[in-house]
Parts: structure tokens; C-alpha cells; sequence
């Protein structure tokens, strides 16, 4: 009896293996690969759009051809562009070029996918000089047992696109010294006068904001004596694949009153980009045809304007606008402000190669300060978030607030920032003042440096 029991116990076991394996195989039908599916992309094709535009109307015939030359229209090779199968994880599960991709079907576990590809990676750290970079993210799902097939793939401009043009009227009323700096995070551009390009930005997010200031010198009677004018704007919910034209123009600029309008237009290559707002925004100076700013160092580069007596000034004692000076053990930076009629704003705004505004931040500083208000001075990347630096502008005894708003007379004294400068290495540095009355009438003059 103990024989049998034995017996039967023996076979109830194997029978309980043998129903566990033929219940394992149940589940996958003997096939290993039922939790995988196929990609077939070996008729994929792929478009690349670029812009074909015609240079912005306004821009002299003898910019055009420059200009239109240097537009992303120019044919691409899709045989070298960069192919990659990623997972949800984040991990690239396959890359090849675009000329080398698989004819075969790509078995990959099932699960959500992205198809990458690109022309070239974006940079996220420095725009680019006419380099524009294409490509498209397209995600897909690999279902148990299914054939997954991508077709047609239509590739944009994945930066964005910004380029600055003038009027041939404008143009000839600006000094070769003027420029455009084109901002988009923390990369910027300087686009001199007469640069015909277009500047690509890697786009952080998005929706960005695209920030644009001309600092420039006017000469209303284009008589080869000019008056410094800054115009600036911020661009609103530009994503990537547009491209916005900047194009000024001069109005009235036969009186005393300049006015300078900007027209932004935007250009999108995919439907699903959208477009963004088409806006015009307008800067007005009174402008002395007399005066002399310097820009082209011409004119007396002192600031002490000599048409009407109510225009402000900025003198900087013992030096003038036209050169740089090397920062030295008696270098000073004393500067004296007149404004008849009170003055609204004060600026000074630092650009320095090595003087970072990261730095300026860490030292409870930023890089525009606003001396008639210290609790609204800024960061140029941030200009809506004001920070208060009234503790150390008192501690470098740099004037500010009721010592300067409404004033008609102010000394500045920014001698203190010299042993800074000095501190941080081989660099330029420009100090931008600029001074606003209460008419509204602005003057700005750059204090150029240099530590060797």
C-alpha cells in the first residue's frame, strides 16, 4: 500500500510539471517572439522644407542677392541625415544614416517609440552664423504581433531663425558702427550693419521669447553727424521653425523727430507650428541734427550735445567716446549728467567679455542697472524679473534714487567697478549709459574698456 501511495504521488507530480510547461506554452502560442513587434521603413520617404522667401522689400538692390544667398533655401543632402529608433526610456535602441537605413523589418519590443531625424544636433549653448540644422520627431507604438510602417516624414527647421534688414533710406542715415544683438536665452548674436546672414537659435522651449535691441548712431540730415538712438523689442511665443524678419525703417526723419518703425513678420514651414503674432512697434527720438555722439568718431565724442539746451548730456571727465582705454592703476570712470528737464531714467547697462552677468549676479549685482530705481535693475536675459542691488550700488557709492531720479545734475562715479574688471582677465568692456528727461528725450553713450 505505502508502495501505491508512493506511486500515485509520483505521478501527480509529474503530472503538475507537465501541465505547468504545456500552460507556459499555451500563453505565447510556442512563439518566443510575442511580446515584440515590427518597424518597416524601407519605403520611407523623406521632405525637407526650406525657406525659399525673396529678400524683405526695403533692402537696397545691391544687399539682395547677398542676402537671399544666405537664406536656408539652399538644397540638403536627407542621404546624410542622422536616423535613431528611441525608447520610452530615453535610450537609443538603433542609428543609422538615412542612405544605410534597414530594407529588412526591425523587431523591437512592444511599447511607445520616437523616429528621430536630423540633418545635425543643435547646439544649445552658441547660435549659429547660416547653419540651419533640419529634422522631425515622430513618435510611433510597436503592438504585439503588428507591422508597424512609417511613410512620409516632412522635415522643418528645428531652430530659430532671425534676421535683421534696413531700408536703403535708413541705412544711409546710420553710422557703420550701429548693430542689432539678437537674444534667444542665453545665446546671443551681433549683427553688425551690414550683415546679410541669418542667425539660428536653439529654441530652450516651446514657446520663447526673441529679444532684439539696435544700438545705433542717427544722422537726421545724413550729413555724417550722428545722435545715438536705441531701439528694442521683445518677440513673444516664437517656437521653433519660424523665422522672423526684422526690418526697420526711418518716417519723418526730415525734422527733428525721428521715428523709426519695426516690422516683424514671421514665417512658419509646418501647419502644425502655427504662427505667431505679426506686430509692428515703434521707437521715437528727438534728434538733434547738430549733435555729435561720436559713434563714427567724428564730432566732439564728449556727449555735451550743442543744439538745444534742454537735451541731456553725459561727459566723461578727462576721456572721450571714440577709442578704448586699458583699464590702469589711475584708470577713472567720473561721469557728469546734465538734464534741464529733470530725468526720468538712468541706465548703465555692462557688457563685458569676461565680466559675466552670472558673475554680476553672484555679487548681488546684474547687468542693467537702474539707478533711478535700484529695486527694478535686471538681468539682459531676464528683463522681466527685476531684482533690488540698491545694498551694492550703496556699498560701491554709485549713485542712485532720489539722488538721481528727477534730478537736473548728477555725478556718477563708477571708478569702483575698475578693480573688478581687473580681477577677472583679458577682456572688453563697454559701460552703455543712457539718460531719459522727463520729455521723454533719451542720450546714450558707451564708455569703452579694456584690461590687457
Amino acid at each position: 500500500m505505502k508502495r501505491f501511495f508512493t506511486a500515485v504521488l509520483m505521478f501527480a507530480a509529474a503530472t503538475l510539471c507537465g501541465c505547468s510547461g504545456d500552460g507556459l506554452q499555451t500563453d505565447n502560442g510556442g512563439d518566443a517572439t510575442a511580446d515584440y513587434g515590427t518597424l518597416l521603413i524601407a519605403n520611407l520617404e523623406i521632405e525637407c522644407v526650406t525657406d525659399q522667401r525673396e529678400p524683405e522689400v526695403g533692402v537696397s538692390s545691391a544687399n539682395a542677392v547677398q542676402l537671399n544667398a544666405t537664406r536656408a533655401g539652399e538644397e540638403v543632402d536627407i542621404n546624410t541625415f542622422n536616423c535613431q529608433i528611441i525608447n520610452e526610456k530615453n535610450e537609443i535602441v538603433m542609428e543609422f544614416l538615412y542612405a544605410d537605413r534597414p530594407t529588412e523589418a526591425i523587431e523591437l519590443p512592444t511599447g511607445g517609440y520616437t523616429f528621430k531625424i536630423y540633418s545635425d544636433e543643435v547646439p544649445t549653448e552658441q547660435a549659429l552664423w547660416n547653419t540651419p540644422i533640419y529634422g522631425k520627431n515622430v513618435p510611433f507604438k510597436i503592438s504585439r504581433k503588428t507591422d508597424t510602417t512609417l511613410s512620409n516624414i516632412v522635415c522643418t527647421l528645428m531652430q530659430i531663425q532671425v534676421s535683421v534688414s534696413y531700408s536703403a533710406d535708413l541705412r544711409e542715415r546710420l553710422s557703420d558702427t550701429s548693430y542689432a544683438t539678437v537674444t534667444v536665452g542665453s545665446q546671443s548674436l551681433r549683427f553688425d550693419i551690414d550683415e546679410k546672414g541669418s542667425g539660428f537659435f536653439y529654441a530652450p522651449a516651446d514657446s520663447n521669447e526673441v529679444e532684439f535691441v539696435l544700438t545705433a548712431g542717427y544722422s537726421a540730415a545724413a550729413n555724417g553727424i550722428f545722435s545715438p538712438i536705441t531701439v528694442s523689442k521683445t518677440i513673444s511665443n516664437v517656437k521653433p521653425g519660424q523665422h522672423s524678419d526684422i526690418h526697420l525703417y526711418a518716417e519723418h526723419s526730415d525734422t527733428g523727430t525721428i521715428t523709426i518703425s519695426t516690422q516683424i513678420k514671421d514665417w512658419v514651414v509646418d501647419d502644425e507650428i502655427g504662427t505667431f503674432d505679426i506686430s509692428t512697434f515703434v521707437a521715437e527720438s528727438i534728434i538733434d541734427e547738430n549733435a555729435g555722439s561720436g559713434d563714427d568718431g567724428e564730432g566732439d565724442n564728449t556727449g555735451d550735445n550743442t543744439g538745444d539746451p534742454n537735451t541731456p548730456t553725459i561727459v566723461w571727465q578727462g576721456y572721450g567716446y571714440e577709442q578704448r582705454y586699458p583699464i590702469v592703476s589711475d584708470t577713472t570712470v567720473e561721469i557728469d549728467v546734465t538734464a534741464p528737464l529733470g530725468i526720468k531714467e538712468f541706465l548703465c547697462t555692462i557688457k563685458s567679455e569676461v565680466l559675466t552677468p552670472d558673475q554680476l549676479w553672484d555679487n548681488n549685482l546684474c547687468d542693467v542697472l537702474n539707478l533711478c530705481d535700484a529695486t527694478k535693475s535686471y538681468d539682459s536675459r531676464n528683463p522681466s524679473e527685476y531684482r533690488d542691488v540698491k545694498e551694492a550700488l550703496d556699498q560701491l557709492n554709485i549713485a542712485n534714487g532720489d539722488a538721481v531720479l528727477g534730478k537736473t545734475k548728477v555725478h556718477l562715479s563708477i571708478t569702483t567697478f575698475m578693480p573688478m574688471l581687473k580681477m577677472t582677465g583679458k577682456g572688453k568692456h563697454d559701460f552703455i549709459i543712457t539718460v531719459t528727461d522727463n520729455e521723454g528725450v533719451s542720450v546714450t553713450q558707451t564708455l569703452l574698456l579694456v584690461t590687457e
